[in-house]
């Protein structure tokens, strides 16, 4: 899923799903850009470059792979699996 469908549009969860919340400020920090902490705007570019490495980390990890997800404006990924979304709060915080 490409940075504007997930990030510009708002999904409604599922009752099966469990969201792992994760800021956009951690995921352009994953994928290797610091900015000044007074920094606010960041690129596509920026932000698909951290999306790659989670999901790069997701497929390896996780037992079916989780969708990026936009709810009422608080990014993070609908895991399928409560096991999946206890890692990756835990390795990614």
């Amino acid at each position: 899923m490409s940075y504007r469908d997930w990030f510009t549009i708002w999904y409604t969860p599922d009752e099966s799903d469990i969201i792992a919340y994760i800021t956009v400020d951690r995921i352009v920090e994953i994928g290797g850009t610091i900015h000044p902490s007074y920094y606010t705007r960041y690129t596509t570019n920026e932000i698909n470059q951290g999306m790659a490495v989670l999901q790069r980390w997701c497929r390896l990890n996780c037992s079916s792979p989780p969708k990026p997800v936009n709810v009422m404006g608080k990014t993070g990924f609908a895991f399928q699996h409560n096991a999946d979304a206890v890692m990756f709060k835990l390795t990614w915080g």
